[in-house]
């Protein structure tokens, strides 16, 4: 569970976030409760490694492309 907010003041904190899945290769299911309209949604066989967009309301997700992954550590 992870509570995303600003954080502060004039917007300090990014609203994107990333979700650790170790090994796996899909969330089973993914909640985002919007806490002003009290509604939840929830997604279902997500995959991993993507970028996603989700706004209040849509029925699906979007994928974002034109962002770029970054890997970390030594080896090829």
């Amino acid at each position: 569970y992870k509570h995303v907010n600003s954080g502060g003041s004039f917007g300090g904190n990014s609203f994107r976030q990333m979700i650790g899945l170790g090994q796996a290769t899909k969330i089973d299911v993914l909640e985002v409760y919007w806490p002003v309209t009290d509604e939840t949604q929830v997604f279902h066989d997500v995959a991993a490694d993507q970028f996603i967009r989700i706004v209040e309301g849509d029925e699906r997700y979007e994928r974002i492309t034109n962002l770029k992954t970054l890997r970390l550590g030594g080896g090829e």
